[in-house]
């Protein structure tokens, strides 16, 4: 009996066993891809807090130095499988390059180890040198897309970047657009960060965050004056300035020879009595910070191909405000606005940077790049712009189709200004004195930036051989005016007058 209860029990243990076996395998089953899958997502995670952080960084170099922290080239995309070409975008349109990760301050990442691999290399990496350093984050230099060559698998997918190339949104948000995704659109998206754009003829530039590009035809391309405008409605355009005149250059903080290439670029209209050659007070910087500022503008010229300058002459809703020898403005760069005068130059300087934190007057050299490329891309010939440039401006001595706004008559320390009833068209007769709000004639208009020729006179930061500062273009108050956009005004740093204005920068 003891011996059949035994022989009971264990049979039973054994059933037991067997059963107890195979539950036990199934719930490892299920732990081992449940760790898997759990891994999986951790790595995945990993990767776009990667990409999330580098993207920060950059943005934040790109602000300060005005280019990408890169080192070699990545050329072989999209010949290799185990690369990330599956992930490339429509958007993503220029070549790949290593990110410098050494460059970027207070790094903290979770992949990206094969860099140390190859920091020193500034050749295009081979084919060996990309087989062999996978776990790499590489960046597009036109949409500054970021990838991880070497991808998270989850199991039912690779990923490689932190955005999905399908993703219309995600994309336009993120870094670049290009025309075709919103050709039926009067705008692209505002950029959340500095981003680029590319315009139909494969013309790349530099978008400012917070602002958004204009999709017009006539506004949506370089060769006409491309148009961007930011949230509160100020709009630039912007100054194309070739990068293939820079054959002496050896980076971009060989300044001298920048400036030299520019010059070169810009003979037509520099000359040796003017240069941006700091003054006491010019722009009420100290020369330490004058020098900053012009070595600034000088590498974001190489480095991004060109500047924007402000569509219109600063100016303000108000027109007391505008008059008023004071800083107390709050400046626009928009249509039908009074433009601000009765301030000096530094005095400008200061209200142009209430426009924008990246706002600046012109330096001579841009005024100059700006007229060069009018004198390439609009219907002006040299003479139009060197010595009589009447037929586009607003000069005492021209006769000016006023379509829109307001204008004043003669008496320019006034406020009174006369409006311009909707839908009708005031002329100007040759030798009379107006003023005009910006804007205010589509005949002082070329390539989407109105009254560089006249109207006010603008106040810059060059000065002349003797220690003046230097206002461009002519005005429509002044009878002994050279009627150009060329021309240099010269004025105590203390001047200050209801015929000089300004215009901004952003570089």
């Amino acid at each position: 009996m003891i011996k059949e209860q035994i022989k009971s029990e264990k049979g039973i243990t054994l059933a037991a066993l067997a059963i107890t076996v195979v539950i036990m395998t199934i719930l490892a089953g299920v732990i081992i891809f449940n760790a898997s899958d759990s891994v999986r997502t951790e790595k995945l995670q990993n990767m776009q807090s990667d990409i999330n952080v580098l993207s920060d960084k950059i943005s934040s170099y790109y602000v300060q130095y005005g280019k990408i922290p890169v080192t070699a080239e990545y050329p072989s995309y999209p010949d290799f499988a185990y690369t990330f070409s599956e992930a490339i975008g429509a958007t993503d349109t220029g070549k790949f390059y290593v990110i410098d990760l050494s460059a970027l301050d207070n790094l903290s990442l979770n992949n990206g180890y094969s860099f140390e691999n190859l920091k020193n290399v500034t050749s295009p990496l081979t084919e060996q040198q990309e087989k062999d350093n996978l776990d790499l984050y590489v960046i597009n230099e036109d949409s500054h897309a970021i990838f991880y060559v070497q991808g998270v698998n989850t199991g039912a997918e690779t990923y490689y970047t932190n955005y999905s190339s399908s993703d219309k949104d995600q994309e336009s948000l993120s870094l670049v657009n290009v025309d075709q995704l919103y050709q039926n659109e009067l705008y692209t998206p505002f950029y959340d960060i500095n981003g680029s754009y590319k315009d139909k003829n494969e013309n790349v530039v530099v978008v400012p965050a917070g602002f958004r590009v204009f999709m017009n035809n006539g506004e949506n391309t370089v060769e006409d004056g491309l148009v961007i405008e930011d949230e509160n409605g100020n709009q630039f355009v912007w100054v194309a300035v070739p990068k293939d005149i820079y054959t002496n250059v050896r980076s971009d903080t060989d300044y001298e020879n920048i400036e030299n290439a520019l010059k070169s670029y810009t003979n037509d209209y520099t000359t040796t009595e003017y240069s941006d050659k700091y003054v006491s007070g010019d722009g009420g910087f100290n020369e330490s910070d004058y020098n900053n500022q012009y070595h600034k503008m000088l590498t974001s010229i190489y480095n991004n191909g060109g500047f924007w300058i402000s569509r219109y002459e600063i100016g303000s809703k108000n027109a007391g405000e505008a008059a008023s020898n004071d800083t107390n403005v709050a400046p626009v760069s928009q249509q039908n606005a009074y433009p601000v005068v009765n301030k000096t130059q530094a005095q400008s300087e200061q209200i142009v940077r209430k426009l924008n934190n990246n706002a600046n007057l012109l330096f001579g050299i841009q005024w100059d790049l700006t007229l060069k490329f009018l004198q390439e891309n609009a219907d002006l010939s040299m003479n139009d712009i060197t010595t009589d440039s009447t037929k586009w401006g607003n000069f005492v001595n021209s006769s000016v189709n006023i379509n829109q706004g307001q204008y004043q008559v003669d008496n320019w320390e006034s406020i009174n200004w006369m409006n311009i009833n909707s839908g009708s068209t005031v002329t100007k007769a040759t030798s009379s004195i107006w003023k005009l709000t910006t804007g205010a004639s589509n005949s002082t208009k070329k390539l989407n930036i109105f009254d560089i020729a006249g109207n006010v006179a603008e106040w810059t930061l060059e000065s002349n051989s003797t220690g003046n500062i230097i206002a461009r273009g002519g005005d429509g108050y002044n009878q002994d005016s050279e009627s150009s956009a060329e021309n240099h005004a010269y004025h105590g740093i203390s001047d200050a007058n209801s015929y000089t204005g300004f215009r901004a920068t952003i570089y």
